[in-house]
């Protein structure tokens, strides 16, 4: 992993590297909170239910018409969420 970020950081400058150090270092704090008792939800979390509702609104509007038409497909378990949960394209 370490050879991969070093070949692939080559050319990209020192600031959006700390950045973007500084971006996976909060995804990674909130989601090892995950299931504690800080209030916070994990990175995971708000945008899984974001994108559930963008699909919601996608599914509303492709049901009002019938010229198109989305995949139904079954809901499974997630395991990093502990629940069932309906598949989203785009995950």
């Amino acid at each position: 992993m370490v050879n991969f970020i070093e070949l692939n950081t080559i050319g990209v400058s020192r600031d959006s590297q700390l950045r973007a150090a500084k971006i996976l270092e909060v995804m990674t704090n909130t989601t090892e909170k995950h299931g504690s008792s800080d209030s916070r939800k994990s990175f995971f979390e708000i945008t899984y239910h974001l994108m559930e509702e963008r699909w919601q609104q996608l599914r509303a509007v492709v049901n009002k018409n019938r010229m198109f038409s989305l995949p139904h497909f079954t809901p499974g378990y997630c395991h990093f969420l502990q629940q069932e949960t309906n598949p989203q394209l785009g995950k």
